[in-house]
């Protein structure tokens, strides 16, 4: 049973097929008898989103072929709610689950699922159904309210039943520490995912495993994968003597491009007292506080942080004799020591320590003079690993204090620090750490009765075209991209989020560390933009958006909030707009229906006494609200070349002189004047009294244009001018000029999506260092974090969603 734990600690993360919501006891009652490992996953489309996206796990595939294959079905499945992914391992290479939830839909839901068929049955009176595909087969019932899904019609009838109350006792104590804001949960019987096991030789590898349940939370992100847990000591584990905890030194003296350290404290150590046959390693063990092992592409050391210099020269007086100087530091010969048999890796080269040199408070023990060199040109060259900005950046999401610490630096020492951390599973597992996760961390913290264990995998920000924007995040949805991501604000702490539709109409909700925080099917492609409102109006933000069916307002939970969705009976056709007149949160929904706009209420109602009875032809683009001074203005454009300029109540406000043969450009409040352009590529402005002005620009058909009240924008062919200020663009396929007013500074982002680059200017059309990057649409700028540094997202593949961060 061993053997299964671990195992899945990594490998469940890829199999991305579990649930879940809210945790309850009557779930927990269902877990079969002999589960090794139990998945608690509170979101499951942030969770699936994530195992999906997580770039550690797309290159290493942890699952055994015959559980992956099972465990496919569960795709199909309807996962809302809260639940429990419980592995069972019946021999060494045959695995089964069970999936308990509460989503019972999915028991009627699943007789009509395309390609699949269902055969009914009871077990002690309680219908089964049997679902197969030609492919895949599960048995499940609902019992209790409760879904149960399973590979094996015997573990069915387990879960069923229930049983072994005293054992669901124990289990609930450790439920009970699992962080409920974590994506999941990991719950693991009787396993070797020990941080002290990385000290062991493979004779000695299982004395310190664990019994009874460990728990792992989880949290992933496309360049992140923690897991922080605790495990239960083995009682052969003395549980009287907390172990001292501090800052690991290692770190300080380990050189950059080292292979790998491993930093442990002197009472590790005092488990293998009997081997300790050297004298003088016990010496320097009475006066250390941290025992290091570095590993070299040649040759490993051994080093001992003290605060008394004299101790070496104490411990090795009797054999010790000068064999070199360098850079001032004198390396001696000593008797050859071989005090660390059992408690080196296995991969270790040269345990037999005959060389030592003291550097500042290290003494250092190595096999090779050469080696002690190579510490003392680093340490003095301020080349090591506690100098790097990758490591130290990526030790901030962990806690400053340790009893152990392991780093894996080159993907040989990563693969290796993973293996012997999951040692006696399954003979096909194999690790590949890519080259763009720098290190692999392993950290131990050691209590009276457990440790607590982290396991760390992160990735910088992957450079972009120069070092002065890096990618934050790149994930893939479900299905293609339908509308170009957005930026939202999350009203609970301010920063922006990212918001997208794919083609299959789910709309999705992703945070500014890439992680897709839930994903909401809709019934039709969203029109036009995805509004925010305080519809409450108690500082929490919701998304307002139209489809052709009606007017959509959800929270940050995906939940519709009442009285929305309002429908209506005829289609409609543009993009919902969304007024506040007077800025008191008393917003007017406006929709248009092909030659009409109606305004509804935040109370869903449409609403009275709004005066205006329609166009004569199809309204060309979402009407649009101007104040200039204390009046208002509601603006809407006419297919056959009138501009209504309405009052609040739908009555004409500006009788505008004359036609104007629209272009493809929206209405702008520009020199406080209603601004856009026609099809001969001429502005137009309509002052308050009606009059139109023409200006000739010479722009081509298929010009686009922006403005803010006093910049104007322009892209005619390939020719981009802000302010007078002109530059040649390539000749592409342009999204129109979008400009971005962000800390008094004007910024203009346009995107080629035939050579798929995006572009940003300044104001006075300067081009922005190392732009253009790789891009497919529009994008949406603002700082993402409140880090002072600007994030964009825009399209990448047609189902990807990138951020950049602009540094």
């Amino acid at each position: 049973m061993r053997k299964t734990a671990v195992f899945f600690i990594l490998s469940l993360v890829l199999a991305s097929c579990t649930t879940p919501k809210k945790t309850n006891t009557d779930l927990i009652s269902h877990i079969p008898e002999n589960t090794s490992i139990v998945v608690k996953i509170s979101n499951p489309q942030a969770f699936f989103n994530a195992l999906k996206n997580n770039d550690f796990l797309k290159s290493n595939t942890l699952i055994p072929p015959g559980l992956s294959k099972k465990l496919e079905p569960l795709r199909v499945l309807d996962k809302k709610s809260e639940a429990l992914l419980c592995i069972i391992r019946n021999t060494d290479s045959i695995y089964d689950f069970a999936y308990i939830s509460r989503d019972t839909d999915n028991y009627s839901t699943l007789d009509s699922l395309k390609g699949w068929k269902t055969e009914s049955s009871s077990l002690n009176k309680i219908p089964i159904k049997q679902a197969s595909s030609e492919d895949h087969s599960f048995f499940n019932t609902v019992i209790d309210s409760i879904f149960i899904a399973s590979s094996s019609e015997p573990l069915m009838e387990q879960s069923i039943l229930g049983g072994n109350t005293a054992g669901r006792a124990a289990f609930r104590k450790v439920y009970e520490l699992a962080n409920k804001d974590k994506q999941a949960s990991f719950f693991l019987r009787n396993h070797p995912f020990y941080p002290g096991n990385l000290t062991l030789s493979d004779s000695t590898a299982g004395i310190q495993s664990p019994a009874g349940w460990a728990m792992f939370d989880i949290s992933l992100s496309p360049g992140e994968l923690l897991l922080t847990g605790i495990v239960p000591a083995k009682d052969s584990i003395p549980g009287t003597t907390s172990i001292p905890v501090a800052a690991r030194k290692t770190t300080e003296i380990t050189p950059a491009d080292a292979e790998g350290m491993l930093s442990l404290a002197p009472y590790d150590f005092s488990l293998y007292k009997d081997s300790l046959t050297d004298v003088p390693v016990r010496d320097l063990l009475t006066t250390a506080d941290e025992v290091g092992i570095i590993y070299g592409e040649n040759h490993d050391v051994v080093t001992f942080h003290t605060f008394d210099s004299g101790v070496a020269e104490k411990a090795f007086s009797g054999s010790a004799v000068l064999q070199t100087t360098f850079r001032e530091h004198n390396i001696y010969k000593i008797d050859s020591l071989k005090p660390f048999a059992e408690i080196l890796p296995p991969f270790g080269k040269g345990n037999a320590m005959r060389f030592y040199t003291a550097v500042d408070n290290y003494i250092v023990l190595g096999s090779d003079p050469r080696a002690l060199a190579d510490i003392i040109t680093n340490y003095q060259n301020q080349s090591t690993l506690e100098k790097r900005t990758s490591f130290t950046d990526m030790m901030k999401s962990l806690p400053d204090a340790s009893s152990m610490l392991a780093v894996g630096i080159t993907p040989k020492y990563k693969e290796l620090f993973l293996e012997k951390m999951l040692s006696g599973y399954h003979d096909d597992l194999s690790f590949s750490s890519p080259d763009d996760f720098p290190y692999l961390v392993v950290q131990g913290i050691a209590d009276k009765n457990f440790t607590h264990t982290n396991l760390l995998l992160q990735k910088p920000g992957k450079a972009g075209i120069s070092t002065g924007i890096s990618e934050k995040f790149n994930i893939a949805l479900d299905a293609d991209i339908a509308i170009p991501p957005q930026l939202v604000t999350n009203h609970l702490n301010k920063e922006k989020e990212v918001v997208v539709q794919d083609m299959e109409h789910n709309l999705y909700l992703i945070s500014n560390e890439g992680k897709v925080l839930w994903k909401k099917k809709l019934n039709a492609r969203i029109l036009g933009k995805i509004e925010q409102v305080d519809i409450l109006r108690n500082g929490k933000l919701q998304l307002a958006f139209a489809l052709p069916d009606g007017i959509y307002v959800i929270d940050r939970n995906s939940n519709d909030v009442s009285p929305f969705p309002v429908k209506v009976q005829a289609p409609i056709t543009k993009g919902l707009a969304v007024f506040d007149y007077d800025n008191n949160k008393k917003y007017r929904l406006f929709i248009t229906q092909e030659n009409i706009i109606v305004p509804f209420d935040s109370n869903g109602k449409r609403v009275k006494g709004f005066d205006f009875s329609g166009t004569q032809s199809a309204i060309l683009n979402p009407p649009e609200h101007f104040r200039t001074g204390t009046r208002d203005y509601i603006a809407v454009q006419e297919e056959n070349g009138t501009l209504h300029l309405l009052h609040r109540t739908g009555k004409s406000r500006v009788n505008v002189k004359g036609n104007i043969d629209f272009s493809a450009n929206r209405l702008y409040l520009y020199q406080d004047k209603f601004t856009t352009t026609n099809s001969d590529g001429d502005l137009i402005q309509v002052d308050e009294r009606g009059g139109l002005n023409k200006i000739a620009l010479g722009l081509a058909k298929d010009h686009h244009i922006a403005t803010t009240s006093r910049t104007l924008a322009t892209l005619s062919d390939n020719i981009l001018t802000i302010k007078q200020n002109k530059y040649e663009l390539d000749y592409g396929i342009y999204t129109g000029p979008d400009i971005f007013y962000i800390n008094n500074k004007i910024y203009v982002a346009l995107t080629d999506i035939q050579a798929k680059k995006v572009y940003l200017f300044d104001s006075n059309a300067v081009l922005l260092s190392n732009f253009p990057v790789y891009g497919t649409s529009a994008i949406d700028l603002a700082d993402m974090d409140g880090n002072g540094k600007l994030e964009f997202v825009t399209q990448g593949e047609k189902d990807k969603v990138i951020v950049y961060e602009i540094r």
